[in-house]
């Protein structure tokens, strides 16, 4: 997991040196496959989970409509990306990876759980989207150690972890909102990021690049944790308000570092 402001900049592992694992020997994941074939499974994966969600729980063609809008704007972020970082990297050969493919199903999970939002959640509907979310931060955790392990880490891989955290925190914010967990005012966790960015486009300092921090990732991973928790059922909203706010709070905290280290720095 990467928090907002940090990007660093990534050099792959020398490949002709230990045991890494060819990934050319594994098409459906990595290696030169085509991007289109792992847009095949991951339409495949979202279908999945749109026939089953709403069956479950009696959701509204809502549902549908927002986890296809947020499918769209994934494989579109996805896209762009690659045309970005077309001349860089393990992409210039036309592989995908199978670490990017593990951000990718990630994504898929999000978008599930983003058409949730608007939706009234029973119990049952609750603790199935605190597991999905659950097994989504998991997978977090995977994804950036097997590119490492495997030699397939690239920039546009750490820009892709990077926007689908941000992204996953925008909507659990959005849900916590939405089933009375907390005020609006948690949205700013998951638009920090988006305004650290914009602020960015007027203010030089900060588009310099930010090392990798522990306390930048460990924050981030506390600020999904304690979303995920706001929305489980046996969290009254008196409780989740103060696990949102304390959260929020050390949330703002992390990005005053990175700022003032960045407008304190002489060449940005």
């Amino acid at each position: 997991m990467v928090l907002a402001t940090e990007f660093p900049m990534i050099r792959k592992d020398d490949r002709q040196s230990g045991n890494t694992l060819d990934m050319a020997h594994l098409p459906a994941l990595g290696g030169k496959a085509w991007p289109a074939l792992h847009f095949l499974w991951a339409a495949m994966l979202l279908t999945g989970g749109l026939l089953l969600m709403p069956r479950l729980f009696a959701f509204t063609d809502l549902y549908i409509t927002y986890s296809l809008s947020a499918f769209i704007v994934l494989v579109a972020a996805i896209g762009f990306g690659l045309y970005r970082f077309r001349d860089r990297s393990a992409l210039k050969s036309g592989g995908f990876g199978a670490a990017n493919a593990i951000t990718m199903g990630r994504g898929v999970l999000i978008c599930l759980v983003a058409g949730a939002i608007g939706q009234a959640w029973s119990a049952s509907a609750a603790w199935t989207f605190v597991a999905v979310s659950s097994f989504a931060l998991i997978m977090d955790g995977f994804d950036g150690w097997y590119a490492r392990r495997n030699g397939d880490d690239s920039p546009f891989g750490a820009l892709f972890d990077q926007e689908t955290d941000a992204a996953f925190i925008l909507i659990l914010a959005i849900l916590v909102v939405d089933q009375g967990k907390a005020g609006p005012w948690i949205v700013l966790s998951g638009l920090l990021r988006y305004l650290f960015v914009f602020t960015g486009l007027f203010v030089d300092r900060l588009r310099a690049p930010l090392g990798p921090s522990i306390r930048r990732k460990t924050v981030c991973v506390i600020q999904v944790v304690s979303l995920v928790v706001c929305l489980a059922p046996i969290i009254p909203p008196g409780l989740s308000l103060w696990i949102a706010a304390l959260s929020l709070a050390l949330l703002f905290y992390s990005f005053a570092v990175d700022v003032i280290s960045l407008m304190k720095r002489q060449h940005a």
